[in-house]
């Protein structure tokens, strides 16, 4: 027959049971049922312990694990899995203590065993929510089902910065650049496109090659930034695409690059912004005075000073002020402008290490409007892996414009010249401005938008470094 528990052996009985499901057992005698769940309960909390201690430790492995194979949504489960199996053996625990109680002691037996349930409640829905709110950031922004695909041994993903400011009719993305990836050491390569190209070749077998046969070939008003707004007013060429503007745009940049595109990732203004301040700001040696004037209005032909200038100097940026700087048109011409977009790539991926990136992620919940990709989470922990062995490599730049190319008539040899240099150094010699291709006539035509500054040769100084 069973004996009676004192009140402080009961009460220490619950505690115990609830940190460690199965001691409240073995305390109270019961050891034929508290020994099996005890070990089985250290069992799992020391697999939970030295998970946690490996990715604490390692914000890359963490990052691989929230990414693969949906791991948030287990942990979000097994948290929640976990406080049920803590009620289960606590309710057990409750039952043979009450069998074993005065009458008296029943009811103050249940209120502590429900106080006590709180801590485990409390920790385990913090735990779930949390990694499920995760889950949400990543199938909200990596949401494709875009695995990671090497062509010629690189990951290419497109970069596209847009502009959906009011006032505007169309979408025209400000920055086009291709990141381009080595599939085995991470050396990254960044290719600047210029927004103004024209005169190039869609790929063949493409949506916009079977709509215009001989590739893009105009005098004027087919800028390569117009082909994401074609994309979305002729969205029934490319059914099934959550983006026809991002799949004509890929396909004109392939096409002019001739890099088949492994993915994209599409940022707004705003998602910009907020991207920049979660990682903290930026920091760019700025060599020549940038003014906050002449942001494009359509609308209005009308100049303001919105702030004061961006001075020379190593400045700390904001979001606001990156963008700022990144964009400002007045007096400005598109190659200063890829110059200075260019600084502040750069030092997006300098500062972008593994555990900066896992801490913006978190800061970003709840904030992904304006952000997205079609690549998977899977993807995203293979290019984190890479840009951390990135870091200690060389980053190399080519900027598609001018003296390089000619953006309104590129000589398309001098293009993939200047990308083999880059993507596969060694293979060709270092390539030089040549004269612009012969204008061709016909194909894509689409109204131009005004734009303040000018379009003038690049500034004979650098404009910016990354101290």
């Amino acid at each position: 027959m069973e004996t009676s528990v004192s009140r402080r052996r009961a009460a220490g009985a619950l505690l115990a049971g609830t940190l460690v499901p199965g001691t409240g057992h073995v305390l109270v005698g019961a050891r034929s049922t508290g020994i099996p769940l005890t070990a089985l309960s250290g069992a799992l909390l020391l697999a939970v312990a030295l998970l946690v201690a490996r990715l604490a430790s390692s914000p890359l492995d963490a990052i691989a694990f929230g990414a693969a194979a949906d791991g948030l949504g287990v942990v979000g489960l097994a948290a929640a899995l976990w406080l049920v199996y803590v009620a289960a053996v606590a309710a057990d625990l409750l039952r043979r203590l009450r069998m074993r109680s005065a009458a008296s002691a029943r009811r103050r037996l249940s209120l502590a065993a429900v106080a006590l349930l709180v801590i485990p409640a409390v920790i385990c829905g913090t735990i779930s929510a949390s990694a499920f709110t995760g889950r949400g950031i990543l199938t909200s922004v990596f949401g494709g089902d875009t695995g990671l695909e090497a062509h010629d041994g690189r990951y290419n993903i497109l970069v596209v910065g847009a502009d959906r400011a009011p006032g505007r009719s169309v979408v025209q993305p400000d920055s086009i650049t291709v990141v381009s990836v080595d599939a085995l050491t991470g050396r990254t390569a960044v290719v600047g496109v210029d927004r103004t190209t024209q005169n190039f070749p869609y790929p063949a077998g493409s949506v916009m090659a079977s709509q215009f046969p001989s590739g893009n070939r105009c005098l004027s008003g087919c800028n390569i930034n117009f082909t994401y707004q074609y994309g979305l007013e002729h969205a029934d060429l490319w059914p099934g695409s959550p983006d026809p503007g991002l799949s004509a745009l890929t396909e004109a940049v392939e096409g002019y690059t001739g890099l088949t595109m492994s993915g994209h990732v599409y940022v707004e203004l705003e998602a910009f912004i907020r991207l920049i301040d979660a990682l903290g700001g930026v920091t760019v040696d700025v060599k020549a005075e940038v003014p906050r004037i002449g942001v494009p209005d359509i609308g209005s032909d009308q100049l303001s000073v919105v702030g004061p200038p961006i001075e020379p100097g190593v400045q700390h940026m904001d979001g606001e002020t990156a963008l700022w700087f990144a964009r400002s048109r007045y007096a400005s011409s598109n190659s200063d402008r890829m110059q200075r977009q260019s600084c502040i790539q750069q030092a997006l991926l300098k500062q972008l290490d593994p555990g900066t990136a896992l801490s913006v992620f978190l800061s970003l919940a709840g904030t992904t409007e304006g952000l997205s990709t079609d690549l998977s989470p899977e993807a995203l922990g293979t290019l984190a892996a890479l840009a951390d062995g990135a870091r200690s490599q060389p980053l190399d730049r080519v900027e598609l414009t001018k003296p390089l190319v000619q953006p309104l008539q590129p000589d398309l040899d001098v293009v993939a010249s200047a990308l083999r240099s880059a993507l596969h150094p060694g293979e060709d010699a270092p390539v030089s401005p040549a004269s612009p291709s012969a204008p061709l006539s016909g194909g894509l035509i689409v109204p131009v938008s005004p734009a303040a500054g000018g379009d003038d040769a690049p500034s004979a100084e650098p404009l910016c470094t990354v101290p």
